[in-house]
């Protein structure tokens, strides 16, 4: 693993190439937060937590570029209400955050999931993920999807150990970015 993928960071050594996951809503496993943490739905304003970790990770190089993005995403503020959620450490500062969103088909997607450096290796990831999970087979119990890439390695493996799989259609991904995802997590080709 590079210096990034073990850090959890977006692993700039290898190409940016994407792939696509799905998962059927239930069953969810159980993920507990670390004691002290706690979830939190969105509210007015988040968007500048939302922003501090994804600059944080390195999704963005600048906090204003990392704002203009969730306004483009996330337009809807009364959705954003009932299906983005950020987990809080127990001194009150954001740890993560991850949501429960739809594309333009109905599908359910789990969107954007992110968690602080400060906050890595506790488990947020994997318990904002089975949230997401959780309240997406309430809103609309089909398959669900998730976007990645090649440079999300490490993300990749816990999605897997979370019931995602490859999307066998041609929008799941090259052979080619699955063998880099593979090498990168120890797994051979």
């Amino acid at each position: 693993m590079s210096e990034y993928s073990s850090q959890g960071y977006i692993d700039l050594a290898l190409p940016s190439l994407s792939v696509r996951m799905l998962r059927d809503a239930a069953p969810v496993p159980e993920c507990a937060l670390p004691q002290g943490y706690r979830l939190e739905f969105y509210r007015d304003g988040d968007e500048a937590k939302w922003a501090e970790i994804e600059v944080a990770v390195r999704q963005f190089d600048a906090h204003e570029n990392a704002v203009a993005c969730f306004l483009r995403e996330f337009p809807q503020t009364e959705e954003r209400g009932r299906r983005m959620l950020f987990a809080y450490a127990p001194d009150g500062s954001c740890a993560g955050t991850a949501t429960a969103w739809f594309n333009p088909d109905g599908q359910g997607r789990v969107h954007w999931v992110a968690v602080h450096p400060d906050h890595r290796g506790k488990g947020i990831a994997k318990a904002l993920v089975c949230a997401v999970v959780r309240l997406l087979g309430e809103l609309n119990p089909g398959p669900i999807v998730l976007y990645s890439g090649t440079r999300s390695h490490a993300a990749i493996a816990m999605y897997e150990k979370l019931g995602f799989y490859r999307d066998p259609s041609e929008n799941g991904g090259t052979d080619e970015a699955w063998a880099m995802i593979r090498a990168a997590n120890g797994q051979g080709g």
